[in-house]
């Protein structure tokens, strides 16, 4: 069945072994004069698609019509909405179908994910990385604010007498690496990640579950392969990804490390997990007293922050973005 307001009249085509959306589009008649606003609904017993019409047949579209099979009993609605906005976003990594797709308003992750073809067999779904070009630019203002609090405060002590306390070296060490790890990410698309989103293996899984969001203009997703590796950063003898073949407890990993620095603050060890939420002391359920005693899997990643003992302003500073520069580091392991 066609129908919608963009044609002239309804018609109920007979079908056909492999007959295919261009096929039901040569025997009808657009009647409206501009295509900007026309869209194609494709309905059938178990999914929606919507494409505009223009992308469809201008070979801007990721499949053209004539590739586009149909099944018995499927719905094409052709409506003219002047409300219809077509936008642009990015799929990579392991998927059947990566590129640059056009979507409308209402496509979520689900509808691109099938589109795409859905994941390739070394896929990490759990691991998907989604960012968004609004948190991307709010967080890199952020951290261009605080670059320039942490070079204005090395001016400082510079001019300052470094041995007023012992504790001063520290601080300008962990000052130092905060503004070697802000200029490696600051400019990379690693920023801007939504954190939180649970996605299955199996897509109709996603469909219905409240990771399933709605994607905006100049998105890009990156889907990463199979990791075998857990990562650590921060305070430890030797930050980096250390290979797994089973989950093993936080402390098994900081061993590898190398053990902790005396500058390392063990009571602040915290989990970052492969969907960007974290895992800490202070949300650990259960009988765990200690976050060493947490198992890690292929995958996760863990930070042990630097312990500094001065008070000063600047460190507050340091506090704010460390959780979103090592999260950014991780999504850089993720995506390389």
């Amino acid at each position: 069945m066609v129908t919608g307001n963009a044609i002239k009249e309804s018609k109920i085509i007979k079908y056909h072994d492999k007959i295919t959306l261009e096929d039901v589009i040569n025997t009808i008649n657009i009647s409206t004069e501009s295509l900007d606003d026309v869209r194609i609904i494709i309905k059938t017993e178990n999914a929606i698609r919507i494409i505009p019409y223009k992308n469809l047949f201008f070979n801007t579209y990721k499949v053209p019509p004539s590739k586009i099979y149909l099944k018995p009993g499927t719905y094409i609605y052709i409506d003219k909405d002047k409300n219809l906005k077509s936008y642009k976003v990015s799929l990579f990594g392991a998927v059947k179908r990566a590129g640059v797709y056009d979507i409308d308003e209402n496509t979520t992750l689900y509808d691109l994910l099938k589109r795409a073809g859905g994941f390739k067999k070394d896929a990490f779904p759990q691991g998907l990385v989604l960012i968004r070009k609004s948190v991307l630019e709010t967080q890199r203002r952020f951290l261009e604010i605080t670059l320039l609090k942490l070079k204005l405060y090395l001016r400082n002590l510079a001019i300052e007498n470094l041995a007023l306390h012992p504790e001063c070296n520290n601080i300008l060490h962990l000052v130092n690496r905060q503004i070697a790890l802000i200029d490696k990410i600051k400019n990379k698309e690693v920023l801007g990640r939504i954190s939180g989103l649970n996605i299955p293996r199996d897509l109709e899984k996603l469909k219905c579950s409240e990771s399933n969001i709605k994607l905006k203009e100049g998105d890009i997703i990156y889907v990463p392969s199979q990791p075998y590796e857990v990562f650590i950063f921060g305070a430890v003898r030797k930050s980096g990804a250390f290979f797994v073949k089973r989950r093993v407890k936080v402390r098994d990993i900081i061993k590898l490390a190398g053990g902790y620095l005396d500058t390392a603050k063990r009571s602040q060890v915290y989990i970052i997990k492969p969907n960007g939420t974290v895992i800490s002391s202070y949300n650990l359920e259960g009988w765990f007293t200690s976050i060493e005693k947490v198992y890690v899997e292929p995958g996760d990643a863990i930070v042990v922050p630097y312990k500094i003992k001065i008070k000063t302003p600047i460190l507050s500073a340091i506090k704010d973005i460390t959780q979103i520069l090592y999260q950014s580091a991780y999504t850089l392991y993720l995506i390389k």
